[in-house]
C-alpha cells in the first residue's frame, strides 16, 4: 500500500509540473577542477552558428575537452545574456610543458 501511495504522489507531482508549464531539464554536471594536459589541443574548429533563440542571447563558441585519453569537441551554444556582465570565453593556456584549461565565465562589465 505504501508503494502505491508513493507512486500516486509522484504521478500527481509530474502532472502538476506539466500543467504549470514547469519542465525538467537534464544538464551534465561540471566539476570545476584545474585540467592540466601534456598534449596541446587541436586547432579550434570553425562552427556555423544556428540562429539565436532570441535577441538577448550570445554565442558561446565550442572548445576541445580532454577526457583523460583524447580531446573531444564540445559544440558551441547560445547562452542568455546577463545584464551588466560580459562573457569571457574558455580557452587553453600554455604553461611550461603543459596546457591548462581556463573555464569561460561571466565577468561584471
Amino acid at each position: 500500500m505504501q508503494a502505491l501511495r508513493v507512486g500516486s504522489v509522484a504521478l500527481v507531482a509530474f502532472a502538476l509540473a506539466g500543467v504549470t508549464g514547469c519542465t525538467i531539464e537534464e544538464r551534465p554536471v561540471r566539476i570545476r577542477r584545474p585540467m592540466m594536459v601534456e598534449v596541446a589541443p587541436p586547432p579550434e574548429r570553425v562552427e556555423s552558428q544556428p540562429p539565436p533563440p532570441g535577441p538577448r542571447y550570445t554565442w558561446v563558441r565550442g572548445h576541445w575537452y580532454f577526457n583523460g585519453h583524447q580531446y573531444l569537441w564540445i559544440g558551441g551554444h547560445w547562452d542568455a545574456i546577463r545584464p551588466g556582465y560580459q562573457f569571457v570565453p574558455g580557452h587553453w593556456e600554455h604553461r611550461g610543458p603543459r596546457w591548462l584549461w581556463i573555464d569561460g565565465y561571466w565577468r561584471r562589465s
